[in-house]
């Protein structure tokens, strides 16, 4: 059984993980440049094409229509789980 100077802490404790929770939350998340490649990746693999991505990098040819890539440089897991939702 926990004594009572146990209990307060675990209180404490559980109590600042919620403001945590809470804050980040409320808090409007910029998005970085992985995010916004996984989140291309989700879209791309719910259309049908697989998770790609569009080329990165500068056209030598501007009028060239852009390329789907397998993402390879980004770990699949926030891509899969955002298609899921």
């Amino acid at each position: 059984m926990l004594s009572l100077t146990q209990k307060r802490f675990v209180l404490v404790w559980l109590c600042a993980a919620l403001i945590v929770v809470i804050a980040r939350g409320l808090a409007v998340a910029d998005l970085g440049y992985d995010l916004t490649i996984q989140l291309q990746a989700a879209q791309n693999l719910l259309s049908g094409h697989g998770l790609s991505v569009y080329k990165l990098g500068g056209e030598e040819d501007l009028a060239q229509s852009s390329q789907l890539i397998t993402l390879t440089h980004f770990p699949a897991g926030y891509s899969l789980f955002a298609a899921a939702l």
